[in-house]
C-alpha cells in the first residue's frame, strides 16, 4: 500500500525508510517514494499507532511530497532479512524489534540488561539523555534514527511453571529468541535457553520444544498462543528497545528543509506513540488475564536472588556486546534520576 506522507516510525514492530536517485538540498520539486519493511502485520496495534500518530505529523513535515510503500507482516523477511535488503539498497528503512535493534545498533543492547530499569520513567529520562550519544552511534552504523519506541518490558509466559521460584527457570525449556545477551542472561540465572529465530519462537512452544518464553504482552496475543500458555510473570527483568530507522543515504537525500522540520516533532512523536504502545501492551495482558492466563509474583526474597544472578551479566558482557562507558552513561543518568525523586 502506498501512503502519500513522510513516513518515519514503525515499532516492535513497524517499519519506515526513504530513498531517491540522489542529493536533494531544497524542497521545491522534490517527490520521492519510500520503501519500508516489518515484520509487525499491519492489524496490530503499532500499525494503528502509525496512522494516528506518526504518518500526520510527517505529512506536515513534508508537505505530502513524500509516497510511502511499507511492506508489512514479514513480508521482506524476518529483522535480519530486512537489514540485509537496506544493505543493498532494496529497502530504505525498517522498524525493528528488540532482536532487530541490536542487530543494527549492537551497541543498544545496554539497554536490555536485567533489572537496568524499574518503571517507563526511569526509561524515558534514560533514552532523551542518552538519544544523542545513540545517534551518532547509529551514524557509525550508516543508520538514521527516526525514533527510539519500545517493545516492552518483556515478561515471562509458561506453558507449565509460574515462574516465582529461582528453581523453576532451571527447570523449565526457555525458548530464546532474542540475540546472545538474552541467553547470557538465562544461563546467569540458571536456566538452559533453546534458541530458535524469531520466526520459529511460537511452533517452538506449540509443539512443546519449549514451555516457557520471555517476550512482550502484545506477541502472546499476536501468536494466538494464549489457549497454550497458563502463566505470566509481572516481573520487569528486561526492558526492550526498538527503533524506526533510515540508511543514511536515504536520510541526506531528503531535503533539509524537511528533516529539520521533522527533528522538530520528533520527540513529540516518540512521546505520544511510546504512550500509545504502552496503553496497548497492558490491554494484551488484562486481556490474557481475562481469558484465563494466571499471573504469579515472585516473593521479595525470590526476586533478590534472581536479581543478584542477573545481575552479573552486566560486567561479564562490558566490552563484549556493549561498550563499559555507555553503562556507566547510563547509571550515572538513573542514579541523577532516582535522586531527584
Amino acid at each position: 500500500m502506498k501512503t502519500k506522507a513522510c513516513f518515519i516510525l514503525v515499532s516492535l514492530l513497524i517499519a519506515l525508510s526513504f530513498g531517491g536517485s540522489g542529493p536533494c538540498f531544497g524542497a521545491e520539486g522534490w517527490s520521492e517514494t519510500y520503501k519500508v519493511g516489518t515484520i509487525a502485520p499491519k492489524g496490530i496495534a503499532w500499525a494503528l499507532q502509525m496512522d494516528r500518530i506518526v504518518f500526520p505529523e510527517v505529512a506536515k513535515a513534508t508537505d505530502g511530497n513524500l509516497v510511502i510503500k511499507v511492506y508489512w507482516g514479514g513480508v521482506m523477511g524476518d529483522d535480519e532479512a530486512i537489514i540485509k535488503k537496506m544493505r543493498i539498497g532494496q529497502l530504505h528503512g525498517a522498524g525493528m524489534s528488540g532482536y532487530g535493534c541490536t542487530l543494527a545498533i549492537p551497541e543498544m543492547a545496554v539497554m536490555q540488561l536485567p533489572f537496568l530499569f524499574n518503571n517507563w520513567q526511569e526509561v524515558d529520562y534514560v533514552k532523551e539523555k542518552m538519544a544523542p550519544i545513540f545517534d551518532e552511534i547509529a551514524r557509525d552504523h550508516d543508520y538514521m534514527v527516526i525514533a527510539y519506541i519500545d517493545q516492552d518490558f518483556d515478561v515471562f509466559f509458561s506453558s507449565k511453571y509460574d515462574m516465582t521460584k529461582v528453581e523453576d527457570f532451571a527447570q523449565a525449556k526457555i525458548i530464546s529468541w532474542s540475540g546472545a545477551l538474552e541467553g547470557e542472561v538465562l544461563q546467569a540465572i540458571g536456566a538452559h535457553p533453546i534458541p530458535v529465530s524469531m520466526t520459529e519462537a511460537p511452533t517452538s512452544i506449540r509443539q512443546g520444544i519449549g514451555d516457557t518464553i520471555i517476550a512482550p504482552k502484545a506477541w502472546a496475543v499476536g501468536t494466538q498462543l494464549y489457549s497454550i500458555l497458563k502463566y505470566v510473570s509481572p516481573l520487569n527483568i528486561r526492558y526492550s528497545p526498538a527503533v524506526m530507522l533510515l540508511t543514511w543515504e536515504a536520510y541526506e537525500q531528503m531535503p533539509q528543509d524537511y528533516r529539520d522540520r521533522f527533528m522538530a516533532v520528533r520527540p513529540k512523536i516518540m512521546r505520544d506513540f511510546c504512550l500509545a504502545a504502552r496503553e496497548d501492551n497492558e490491554k494484551c495482558l488484562n486481556a490474557l488475564l481475562e481469558y484465563g492466563i494466571k499471573q504469579r509474583e515472585m516473593s521479595p526474597e525470590e526476586k533478590a536472588k534472581l536479581e543478584s544472578m542477573a545481575h552479573t551479566v552486566w560486567e561479564d558482557q562490558a566490552g563484549q556486546q556493549y561498550p563499559a562507558e555507555l553503562l556507566e552513561q547510563i547509571q550515572d543518568h538513573l542514579e541523577e534520576f532516582r535522586s531527584n525523586k
